[in-house]
């Protein structure tokens, strides 16, 4: 006897599945509008992801199912629609997600093999965004190469001590970014591998978590360039709002690292109270505290957290139990590229300035204190106001 032939997926007829791919593509264009800067008038945009959206749905139905085409419009997003800032992928993403709601297919195949189609997409872009990080820090490099050779001679030993560490920061751009693109590239791959067996619950959770890192990914990429530009004038922003600290550090220490190799104790009180800051930008800060303790501290010890109201402003104290650092570079270790002499230990010598320039930004305090034995760092924020 023959084997029956597989039945294709059928999402629709062609007259309703093009009248729901036109009305994605005006719903696409109007959410990304103004997320990046885009070459494109609005008219010849919608048009562009309108074709995108016709060869996501040519995946879809496919025979076989095969991923790569969609992988490719994500590349497009960033290569030809420009959309380098995160929230234009957040808002893609938002946008693509409804799709097969609207199809209405009565194939149960359809929702399932969409939502691989999407995490594909969304595969594509992160590839092509890190391509294009990649490209744009060598044009820094022969930029800097170029500024070095024009050097006063009287400056040559100092200019090109400089030129140095510039390389040496775009060189350990690409270990920073993988910070937020590694869980991106391994919750993509889990949704490609077992799309099908991933419960709803579960996978919207893989959803949130991919665009929280989208974000932080952003916040770091636009905070490394400005400082790179021009470390003096670069101007870090923040969106002051009344947030709870307790929180705020709550999801700090859920990001850190699961293979990190000490424990992390939160000491504070839960209900320590809302202060008027960045939420996005103070956990940033955190988490910087919070890795320099993993990479410095020693092994076996733990790091502790704390938070105490005071009377005008909320004070964290992040304390580790390593070597510490000398009184005398207590404030030259927030100086940039200013890095102490500890070993093979991976940085730019950046994190910290930018940490005091985001604290600073949000009208509070970032300090060292010697913890003897240890170190501990202190940041401040205002009280939200009652």
């Amino acid at each position: 006897m023959n084997n029956p032939q597989p039945q294709p997926v059928r999402a629709g007829s062609p007259v309703a599945v093009e009248r729901v791919l036109k009305v994605a593509a005006e719903s696409w264009t109007e959410a990304v509008a103004g997320t990046s800067y885009v070459p494109l008038s609005t008219s010849d945009l919608t048009s562009m992801l309108l074709g995108d959206l016709r060869r996501l749905h040519a995946t879809l139905v496919s025979d076989p199912f095969a991923l790569e085409p969609a992988r490719a419009v994500g590349a497009s997003l960033v290569e030809e629609a420009h959309f380098t800032n995160a929230r234009s992928l957040a808002k893609s993403l938002d946008v693509l997600l409804t799709v097969p709601g609207q199809l209405r297919s009565p194939d149960e195949r359809v929702p399932v093999r969409w939502w691989q189609v999407v995490a594909a997409v969304a595969e594509g872009y992160a590839t092509a965004l890190r391509a294009r990080v990649l490209r744009e820090q060598q044009e820094m490099l022969v930029a800097a190469m170029a500024a070095r050779e024009q050097a006063e001679d009287a400056l040559w030993s100092t200019e090109r001590r400089l030129e140095q560490t510039k390389e040496d920061f775009i060189a350990t751009i690409s270990h920073e970014l993988r910070i937020p693109l590694t869980p991106i590239k391994g919750y993509l791959h889990l949704l490609l591998a077992r799309g099908e067996s991933i419960g709803a619950e579960q996978r919207a959770e893989f959803y949130r978590v991919m665009l929280s890192q989208t974000d932080l990914l952003q916040h770091l990429m636009d905070d490394l360039l400005a400082a790179a530009s021009g470390v003096a004038e670069a101007q870090f922003t923040v969106d002051l709002r009344s947030a709870d600290i307790a929180q705020i550090v709550r999801h700090a220490l859920e990001g850190v690292e699961p293979g990190a190799q000490r424990e992390f104790v939160w000491l504070g009180d839960d209900d320590v109270g809302s202060a008027t800051c960045d939420p996005v930008r103070l956990r940033q800060v955190l988490t910087n505290l919070l890795q320099n303790a993993e990479m410095y501290a020693v092994a076996g010890q733990p790091v502790q957290v704390s938070a105490h109201r005071g009377p005008d402003a909320i004070e964290i104290v992040v304390r580790d139990f390593g070597p510490g650092i000398p009184a005398h570079l207590a404030e030259a270790v927030f100086e940039p590229f200013r890095r102490l002499e500890r070993g093979p230990t991976p940085g730019t010598g950046l994190g910290l300035h930018i940490a005091r320039r985001l604290v600073e930004a949000m009208h509070g305090r970032l300090w060292h204190t010697d913890a003897e034995p240890g170190s501990r760092f202190h940041v401040t924020v205002p009280l939200a106001p009652r």
